[in-house]
């Protein structure tokens, strides 16, 4: 059996993760322990782009994020991570996303796609399909 774990520590209004560059080794230790102990760690796919420690942790894990262990989810009819966090980041520079994570220069989107590029995985490790989660957890 497959063990999931979603580490949503990253949310702006629930998480409590320190935006702080010096608390990224704390970050880091607390996603490898978890990839050791789980088969995939979910982190928001937001998590990448919003939060400053985000993309820093996936590169520094990255080969857990290669090899699927450590990543971001969406619906099966999303591409796969790597497209998928592309059109997040044009997305956001045209001003349709939210910008909880502050301003992006377009002089930026080329190194930032890169560096995603870099470490996300052609193909999603497991997708979060909505609709059959909630036709399998009905009561009735």
């Amino acid at each position: 059996m497959l063990t999931v774990c979603y580490y949503g520590e990253f949310d702006p209004f629930s998480g409590s993760v320190d935006r702080r560059c010096e608390c990224i080794d704390d970050v880091v230790r607390v996603l490898a322990m978890l990839c050791l102990l789980h088969d995939v760690v979910i982190v928001p796919p937001g998590a990448l782009l919003d939060h400053p420690l985000g993309l820093p942790a996936f590169e520094r894990l990255a080969p857990f994020v290669r090899a699927g262990v450590l990543g971001t989810t969406a619906s099966p009819s999303e591409p796969g991570p790597r497209t998928y966090m592309k059109e997040r980041v044009r997305r956001r520079v045209d001003g349709r996303l939210d910008r909880r994570g502050g301003s992006l220069k377009s002089s930026d989107v080329i190194e930032l796609q890169s560096r995603l590029s870099d470490i996300l995985p052609a193909q999603w490790t497991i997708t979060g399909d909505a609709a059959r989660q909630v036709r399998t957890s009905s009561p009735c």
